[in-house]
């Protein structure tokens, strides 16, 4: 990763600002959740957890708010502070993300911001992963 000094390419400002939005909007998400277990603040029926081992929304609102934006947002920090660690914490959230996104359609059915967010996390997964790729050294291996 550049120096601290050194200017941020496109790549990086975009991924930074990805997993803000993602962040952000996964806290407000599950903030909403857990106020209103109903599900009501964003037209979420609780009948769409029928066969899931939740009652109401508090638990995967709180698993929201907790797993997906802390961590959105804890790696965002990590990249513009340029951590040594930021592209591989971008690369597992980017991933949870996507899983996350499965789990509650195979829980809930389809919704179109399923998509939306799977596929940022996808985005986000891939563009951490090349630039980590681009950046990381060749190894040696011991037989050479």
């Amino acid at each position: 990763m550049p120096e601290g000094g050194a200017r941020r390419g496109t790549s990086e400002k975009i991924l930074i600002a990805i997993e803000t939005f993602n962040g952000l909007s996964a806290i407000a998400g599950g903030v909403a959740l857990m106020v209103r277990p109903d599900g009501a603040i964003l037209h979420m029926p609780t009948s769409f957890l029928a066969g899931s081992p939740f009652v109401d929304y508090f638990i995967p609102g709180l698993l929201l708010t907790l797993f997906v934006g802390g961590g959105m947002l804890g790696s965002a920090m990590l990249l513009f502070q340029r951590h040594l660690y930021a592209l591989e914490l971008m690369m597992v959230t980017g991933a949870a993300l996507v899983i996350f996104e499965l789990v509650e359609f195979s829980i809930i059915g389809f919704n179109p911001m399923q998509v939306l967010y799977g596929g940022l996390g996808a985005v986000i997964l891939g563009m951490a992963a090349r630039r980590w790729l681009a950046e990381a050294r060749p190894v040696r291996h011991a037989l050479r």
